[in-house]
């Protein structure tokens, strides 16, 4: 015989069972939500972390695209700056070396010139010498050679430097024009006037620059002149420069051609 024995603890199991689903269902929509609220809350940071980020990298690239920009602005700034400092040591090389050529060719212009000059006036020299001496006038000879020894002496000093002192320019000229004065048989006098503020050892010209003057002067105004003639030289300063003035009462460059013309014909037709 078979006997089904039931328990009271299988009795009460369903109900009991379902009363902790019952219970714990709460429970699980409060952790779900927690959860939930977790998820979302890192979701949101993640979002917010990742928009910082991208908020970041644009701050990055804006700030990158402006050094770059600003840097781009001083190259080019530079490069002109460059460039125009370029052109000017340019422009002062040039002006230099323009500088320099004239120089030197104003001084081969003054070496040519002497050249010229002093032969020319080396003869007229030894000319007058020879002329006393066929007069019989030592005491002339003499004092002209003398003269004539000084000047060639300063004029030999002078031929190996580019400039020389005003004060000795002025010897020269003095020694010259009295040579000058002595071989025209005094047909002329001469004065020399210079400045007080013009200080004659500070100054410096080329050599014999104002002789080729003084020499247009006599030839051609006062050796044709009838009576005494004038000569006068001026020194003075002008805006941080030198003015030479060379004045004469002769008869004139004009008249003067006119004169060694008809010297050329007389000397043609007693030929």
């Amino acid at each position: 015989m078979i006997y089904n024995i039931v328990t009271s603890s299988d009795k009460l199991s369903l109900p009991a069972y379902s009363l902790m689903l019952i219970g714990g269902i709460p429970e699980i929509i409060f952790l779900s939500s927690a959860l939930g609220y977790r998820l979302k809350m890192a979701f949101r940071e993640r979002t917010q972390a990742q928009q910082e980020l991208i908020f970041q990298l644009q701050r990055n690239e804006q700030l990158a695209n402006s050094l770059n920009e600003e840097l781009e602005q001083k190259v080019k700034e530079r490069t002109a700056e460059i460039e125009v400092k370029s052109e000017m040591l340019e422009r002062e090389k040039e002006q230099k070396l323009t500088a320099e050529f004239d120089k030197q060719i104003a001084e081969a212009q003054l070496t040519a010139l002497n050249a010229q000059m002093n032969p020319h006036f080396i003869f007229n020299c030894m000319n007058s010498i020879q002329k006393y001496i066929l007069k019989n006038e030592k005491a002339k000879a003499l004092d002209f050679l003398q003269h004539f020894s000084e000047l060639m002496r300063s004029v030999l000093d002078s031929s190996t430097k580019t400039r020389i002192t005003l004060d000795e320019e002025i010897s020269m000229l003095e020694k010259y024009i009295l040579l000058e004065q002595q071989r025209l048989d005094h047909k002329f006098d001469y004065s020399i006037a210079i400045a007080r503020d013009l200080q004659t050892d500070f100054f410096e010209v080329p050599g014999m620059i104002i002789q080729p003057y003084i020499e247009n002067a006599i030839w051609h105004g006062l050796m044709n002149k009838p009576d005494k003639g004038k000569l006068k030289l001026s020194f003075e300063r002008e805006n941080g420069s030198i003015r030479c003035v060379v004045e004469d009462n002769g008869v004139g460059r004009k008249r003067a051609a006119e004169i060694g013309e008809q010297n050329s014909i007389k000397r043609k037709a007693m030929a």
